[in-house]
């Protein structure tokens, strides 16, 4: 518990630190549900990149080789693996990992598991720069919560939605999922991140006074919470209404200090390997804007909102290698 709120308050890297004792003192007493729970949050803190994706995946196949016998535990870590893969440029990897995650979910009738496993397949779909195949995870899983009546992940999803309607051009509909998440009783990172795509859809109407004005809202949200993934979110949305506003000097200035927070370093250590730092290519014609679509995920991917009573996962990537599918495929 204590690393959960350290990570829910943003408190890095004591979080980790916190959650890698939990794990060893759970191993030594032989407490495999203590150590599988504290195994899956040290996993979702990685996300954060507050360590180099490389090193960070490395760990966490290394706490996916003790899962053992427990399945859940393997679907459950495997979902925060999945984005870490994706950070590295391994998508075959993310997708295989998010395949063996639904099929554990579906054959235990975890429902709600498996709806909420929507969340990392839209981040990592977003993340490989697949925002239909994004949407059609995400929608399922919005379908489904909405159906249940869960209240929890629906304004997490509603936020990815947004940004992958936002990425294909359909403004309107990205505008009607904004709705959805600020109808909704979020807390201050959600509503702000939402503001924030709020200010980037009226940046194509030429509304650049009341964008900057939704982005001081959202800033104003984030002050006493303030985190690494947050700040990034915001210079990009910045930057986006800076550049459609015809001033990409001050865009990419904006970008600049992104990449300050999260260097390309963090997402890979090996310099053979392809990153996750991609050129973002926005629907607006004749864009030739450079964005860092992973620094959104990261923003996005590690939702500061309580989440369900998961459990934690294992390595079978190597049993589904070939995966190549989007992340939602059953």
């Amino acid at each position: 518990m204590a690393g959960k709120l350290r990570f829910w308050l943003s408190d890095a890297p004591a979080d980790a630190e916190v959650l890698e004792r939990a794990i060893a003192c759970a191993r030594l007493s032989g407490n495999h549900r203590a150590q599988m729970r504290a195994s899956h949050w040290l996993a979702v803190t990685f996300i954060s990149l507050t360590i180099p994706a490389d090193a960070a995946t490395i760990r966490a196949e290394q706490l996916l080789q003790e899962v053992g016998k427990d399945l859940w535990a393997e679907a459950d870590l495997l979902k925060p693996l999945s984005i870490l893969y994706a950070y590295t440029g391994r998508f075959a990897d993310a997708r295989a990992a998010l395949a063996r995650t639904r099929s554990v979910f579906t054959t235990f009738g975890a429902t709600l598991a498996l709806a909420e496993s929507a969340i990392p397949a839209g981040v990592v779909e977003l993340a490989i720069g697949d925002p239909a195949a994004a949407e059609q995870c995400l929608r399922q899983g919005y379908d489904a919560l909405r159906a249940m009546g869960e209240q929890r992940f629906v304004a997490n999803i509603a936020n990815l939605l947004a940004e992958a309607l936002y990425a294909q051009g359909r403004f309107e509909e990205a505008q009607q999922m904004t709705e959805v998440v600020l109808a909704a009783s979020v807390e201050p990172d959600a509503r702000a991140q939402c503001q924030a795509m709020q200010a980037m859809l009226l940046a194509p109407r030429s509304q650049f006074a009341a964008a900057r004005r939704l982005l001081d809202q959202a800033q104003a949200l984030l002050e006493p919470i303030s985190c690494r993934s947050d700040d990034a979110w915001m210079l990009i949305a910045r930057a986006e209404v800076s550049r459609l506003a015809g001033t990409p000097a001050v865009a990419a200035a904006d970008l600049g200090e992104a990449l300050r927070i999260w260097p390309p370093a963090c997402f890979s250590t090996a310099p053979s390997r392809p990153t996750s730092v991609r050129c973002w290519r926005w629907p607006t014609p004749g864009s030739t804007r450079s964005g860092v679509r992973s620094l959104r995920r990261c923003a996005l991917a590690a939702p500061r909102t309580r989440p369900s009573p998961a459990r934690t996962s294992s390595p079978p990537c190597t049993r589904t290698r070939n995966a190549s599918a989007s992340s939602c495929t059953p």
